[in-house]
């Protein structure tokens, strides 16, 4: 007879292993391998690099404030004047589909956190953006 238990418990009471913790396992071990795959992690580093310094000045040429950053994201700062502030941009990038943090629950609630994505997707923000503050009033740009 085996000494194994006949049924496994759930880690959280009253729940059982769902698909998405399986989900998390798989995604944590395909990371793992993209680290592992040298070649990959550089070429990583030349694209942030190149849509990092890219965006940092189309969004200082737009007006905006970003922030030094060495991540695969930029913290920009907008101005506080309503329908020209972060979550007014926020807002009007939801709705063409574009996701950015909202930075305001870290004390900083004139700042969005934008991700260096694929060119594709950068340029796409940037483009974004760039329409937004053109509608901003004289004077109303960061």
């Amino acid at each position: 007879m085996s000494h194994r238990p006949r049924h496994r418990k759930p880690a959280v009471p009253g729940r059982r292993k769902s698909a998405y913790f399986t989900a998390l396992r798989v995604t944590a071990w395909a990371g793992v391998g993209a680290l592992r795959d040298q070649e990959h992690v550089a070429n990583s580093r030349r694209h942030n690099a190149r849509w990092h310094a890219w965006l940092i000045e189309r969004l200082s040429g737009l007006g905006l404030q970003p922030h030094p950053s060495a991540g695969n994201f930029i913290l920009v700062g907008f101005p506080e004047d309503p329908g020209r502030n972060a979550d007014a941009a926020m807002a009007t990038l939801k709705t063409q589909g574009i996701l950015v943090r909202g930075m305001a629950a870290y004390g900083l609630p004139g700042c969005l956190r934008i991700t260096i994505g694929t060119e594709e997707e950068t340029r796409a923000v940037a483009d974004a953006l760039a329409e937004f503050t053109a509608d901003a009033p004289a004077g109303a740009r960061a």
